[in-house]
């Protein structure tokens, strides 16, 4: 690459003169079609903590995404507080969990992980706490009814 004054510069493939702020020679992108796999060339500027590519191809999507601003991925709800416990004479003796299919037994002698729990978003769905709190770290959504959870 040469340059043929302080903003404009000439490519050295095709000698086409490209204003300084282009990355690479404009003319080879539009005509070249292998212009997109050329190597990557590093040029130092006056800044000496900044070094620029010229490769129109990588910054343009750099860029793109830059101005897309895309939404940073939230992870999942660790803990299981939406969850809201439910008193074992609200259940029937014929309910069990949605999702291991054991029967509900009465809460004075089960773990806190087997406690009977429902959802805030759906009635008559219960769950024990440690099967649904797996559940909803995997998708936030009733196991059954598939409605979303709003924490």
């Amino acid at each position: 690459m040469s340059t043929t004054d302080r903003a404009n510069w000439s490519c050295e493939r095709c000698t086409y003169v490209n204003e300084g702020i282009d990355l690479t020679c404009a003319m080879c992108f539009l005509t070249r079609t292998d212009a997109k796999d050329l190597p990557v060339q590093w040029e130092w500027r006056a800044n000496p903590d900044q070094w620029i590519p010229y490769d129109l191809a990588s910054s343009s999507e750099l860029e793109d995404s830059y101005q897309r601003k895309k939404a940073a991925i939230v992870p999942k709800q660790d803990d299981n507080s939406i969850l809201q416990p439910v008193a074992i004479e609200q259940v029937s003796s014929e309910d069990s969990c949605i999702i291991c299919l054991d029967n509900f037994q009465d809460s004075s002698s089960v773990s806190p992980d087997q406690q009977v729990v429902k959802l805030p978003p759906c009635r008559g769905h219960y769950f024990h706490r440690s099967c649904v709190a797996a559940a909803i770290k995997l998708k936030d959504e009733c196991p059954m009814c598939k409605k979303k959870l709003d924490y």
